[in-house]
């Protein structure tokens, strides 16, 4: 288990937006946003979530479904844990919590992840952003997770990024 205790996440509403669903989770994002599909260096498919359109790098959510891992939420939490904070990242500040989420009529484990990151551009140059991560469990093995990467200092409960994150629907499987 964390170290640390649940820091007691809640689903929210935006007051307005779009409906957008992927992988099963349906999130109210604003009117502008865009989304692209693609795959990850390991086959997976995500789906990138421009909040501002896709003309503007920041803030964007990534969603990914994983039905199974081979691994409980809770080592799947813990692994992504020790990657982002493991020798020669550039990810500070990494913290995981437990966390419960609604998921159709009841709920489901979840952990929630935030960190600091420093992004490398193809181009020598790197940014740093903050992102969360909700990690939510689909059955023994199987997760959905959001992550949402904005400016640093930009990512609060109050922030864009966080409260479209934390606007996830996720019917029952």
């Amino acid at each position: 288990m964390p170290d640390l205790p649940s820091r007691g996440i809640r689903p929210v509403s935006l007051a307005s937006g779009k409906k957008v669903e992927i992988y099963g989770i349906e999130l109210t994002v604003p009117e502008e946003a865009t989304t692209r599909e693609w795959t990850n260096e390991r086959g997976l498919p995500m789906t990138s979530v421009m909040l501002a359109g896709e003309e503007t790098e920041l803030p964007y959510l990534v969603v990914s479904h994983v039905a199974s891992s081979g691994n409980s939420l809770e080592e799947e939490s813990y692994l992504q844990e020790m990657t982002l904070a493991g020798s020669g990242r550039l990810c500070t500040y990494v913290a995981r919590t437990p966390e419960t989420w609604p998921v159709g009529s009841g709920t489901a484990d979840a952990y929630m992840l935030t960190w600091t990151d420093e992004e490398p551009h193809d181009d020598g140059t790197s940014v740093m952003t903050d992102r969360a991560a909700l990690l939510v469990a689909d059955g023994a093995t199987g997760r959905w997770r959001i992550i949402a990467t904005a400016q640093p200092g930009d990512l609060t409960e109050d922030s864009l990024a966080w409260r479209t994150m934390m606007t996830a629907t996720i019917d029952e499987p």
